[in-house]
């Protein structure tokens, strides 16, 4: 298979052979930018010596001209590279085996970039951004291209879900092909996937295809699908709330963090405490068993794109909380609301703790982790930080833009829980615990509006909560429940929730 980079008639000629400049820095994970005096290299016109104190715009032409092709964000691209059992990359007159790509841009993702910082040329900093893109890029390939290895040619169907959420940054002409690219992958023996049919809508696909994962795996669908969710995701396509709408375009960061979140709360979380889901999808509804833990009271939302140093707004948030909980001395006061500070801090955290950088060794915060001094020391940090020196106070606690990065923090009613949640979370909102998920959804109730004293009145009378259906908004951290602690208090009682 040959996969053309210069796929549109503006594509710009590469001014040199781009590939030789990876296998050069490829050679040794040990080898350094700043070692090369001079470069040899490939041109349209031969071989030409290149100072290496004025390579750098020449070397960054070159990489751009891979990574810049349209051809990295088209669905179809996913079949082009994985299925053949050879592919060869072209750009321009310059042509690569698909796997001497992937070893080079590997090998150099090996290397350490900061090692290069002290002899760093003028456009190192530059290339080496190009170079850890291009290498994610090819790594992203090549990890489905492994698991077709591995399952004998075709991908297992449970594979289909990850596929779904792994593949949002890509583009294509009709909106079903974001499923329908995807089925070649796949064994059709039994008719298990689905079958491609272009007489249907893309929301009847999409439907089709959310019934698809809620058939053939055990977890909850809506947390297996949870990094296609952005709301609103039905305005377009006439979806439902629990359908997410995957030709909705994203950038690839956005895809990677999603699907790192997705990662981490499955590894470490267990809200249903093993419950498998017993979704049932009929009629355009989604019909799942769960129980209902709180409602949400109060919201807080930090202006977007995240800052590290705008969580002192959190803090502020919280502080007049408390301030205004205490001086009230409702009835409805509990230990959660006596310190809603070491509540907060232990909820910024996702109640968990990783060695540095480190997102495969985990563990649950002990007492020792939680202590006053630590959140106001580290509030006074961020307060005192640059917006460009910020992420070195979070070096000690890596996780926590998994946490926090784009979600917006919240304060339950009853049980004064913090937690955070989907940006599009609001006062009214109800926190649920549905089977066959690690962490709770945030649904919103089909309300008429809320009385004097905040509490929403139900459509349907008779203060029936599911006598119509609910809307999904997104899927949440509630400290407190994460670990299964709701399914074994009798205070809370299972029950049928409708989506709609």
């Amino acid at each position: 298979m040959i996969c053309d980079l210069k796929d549109t008639s503006d594509f710009p000629q590469p001014p040199l052979n781009p590939f030789i400049f990876l296998r050069l820095l490829s050679r040794s994970v040990h080898q350094h930018i700043h070692e090369f005096n001079s470069i040899q290299l490939v041109n349209t016109t031969g071989i030409t010596s290149y100072d290496t104190v004025d390579a750098g715009e020449i070397i960054q032409d070159a990489l751009e001209s891979i990574v810049k092709s349209e051809w990295w964000e088209r669905m179809w691209t996913i079949q082009e590279i994985v299925l053949p059992r050879t592919a060869k990359v072209v750009c321009g007159q310059w042509m690569i085996p698909w796997t001497s790509l992937v070893s080079y841009c590997v090998r150099w993702l090996t290397h350490t970039p900061d090692c290069c910082n002290e002899h760093r040329y003028p456009w190192t900093s530059k290339v080496m951004y190009t170079l850890k893109l291009l290498g994610k890029r090819c790594q992203d390939l090549e990890e489905i291209r492994n698991h077709v290895a591995q399952d004998g040619n075709r991908l297992d169907v449970f594979y289909f879900s990850e596929l779904l959420t792994s593949t949002l940054d890509k583009k294509c002409r009709d909106p079903r092909d974001k499923v329908f690219s995807l089925l070649g992958l796949f064994s059709d023996a039994e008719d298990e996937i689905l079958q491609p049919d272009y007489s249907q809508s893309a929301k009847e696909t999409y439907e089709r295809a959310v019934a698809k994962v809620a058939e053939f795996r055990q977890e909850n669908p809506l947390f297996v699908l949870s990094p296609a969710f952005r709301s609103p995701s039905s305005a377009r396509l006439s979806l439902p709330s629990w359908v997410p709408d995957f030709s909705l375009e994203v950038d690839h960061n956005f895809v990677r963090m999603r699907r790192d979140r997705k990662y981490t709360f499955q590894a470490n979380y267990n809200a249903s405490k093993g419950h498998a889901s017993t979704a049932i999808i009929d009629s355009g509804e989604f019909f799942e068993v769960g129980i209902h833990v709180d409602t949400v009271a109060a919201v807080n939302r930090l202006p977007t794109p995240f800052v590290p140093t705008n969580i002192t707004q959190w803090f502020n948030f919280v502080r007049l909380t408390q301030e205004a909980l205490h001086k009230d001395k409702h009835p409805g006061t509990n230990k959660h609301e006596d310190n809603l500070l070491l509540s907060f801090w232990r909820a910024l955290q996702g109640d968990l703790k990783t060695a540095k950088q480190d997102f495969t060794t985990w563990r649950r915060l002990s007492k020792q982790d939680l202590r006053e001094e630590d959140a106001w020391r580290f509030e006074a940090s961020l307060k005192a930080a640059s917006p460009s020196s910020a992420n070195g106070i979070l070096d000690d606690y890596s996780h926590m833009p998994l946490i926090v990065d784009g979600r917006a923090l919240f304060l339950t009613r009853t049980g004064r829980r913090w937690g955070f949640g989907v940006p599009e979370v609001q006062p009214g909102d109800e926190i649920w615990i549905l089977y066959g998920s690690p962490v709770p959804f945030i649904l919103r109730p089909p309300v008429v509006r809320y009385n004097e004293d905040g509490v929403a009145e139900f459509a349907g009378g008779a203060g029936s909560r599911n006598a119509r259906p609910y809307s999904f908004v997104g899927d949440c951290y509630l400290d407190g429940v994460m670990f299964g602690e709701a399914l074994v208090n009798s205070v809370f009682k299972e029950e049928i929730v409708v989506l709609r």
